[in-house]
């Protein structure tokens, strides 16, 4: 994310920004002072904002466009993902795993192709040039979708399913 964010300022795009929130804990010092580095590579456009509280959660959501989730794992069920979701923020993310089964591709979000910074780049480049782009997918994220399930309703859905 932090080399696609550097090639977009690189090629001239500079009206973006990317906040970064949460921590490395456990991480040594040498792995801060490489995000470090990378950080401050990527531009001026990139902001690490550090730990925050759970409550803090919808405020920082709101204040944004885009979530982006450049994960080169095989995610399973990203919370990040499902709190972007809930708080009707499209998703930029890798298109692989949980990642892609949870963000439809051109209706809720974006996918890139994983570990590859060019292509995230291109993504964030359609993200900001494309007009509309952002309504059509945050309107996809109806409330309907984000409602939160009754246990109730969820064991409803989960035993017509094995019907």
């Amino acid at each position: 994310m932090l080399e696609a964010a550097r090639r977009l300022a690189a090629d001239g795009m500079t009206e973006f920004t990317f906040d970064i929130f949460g921590g490395t804990p456990g991480q040594d010092e040498a792995f801060r002072a490489t995000l470090d580095a990378a950080i401050a590579a990527a531009g001026p456009q990139v902001r690490m904002h550090g730990p925050y509280q759970p409550a803090d959660l919808p405020q920082h959501l709101g204040a944004i466009d885009w979530v982006i989730v450049p994960s080169i794992w095989w995610e399973n069920a990203p919370l990040v993902i499902l709190e972007a979701l809930l708080n009707a923020r499209p998703v930029i993310c890798s298109g692989i795993g949980g990642m892609a089964e949870l963000v439809d591709d051109g209706q809720t979000g974006l996918h890139f192709r994983a570990g590859d910074a060019g292509s995230l780049m291109h993504t964030m480049r359609r993200a900001i040039d494309e007009s509309g782009l952002w309504d059509r997918l945050a309107t996809g994220l109806s409330a309907d979708a984000r409602a939160a399930m009754t246990i109730e309703a969820a064991t409803e859905r989960h035993l017509a399913a094995y019907e």
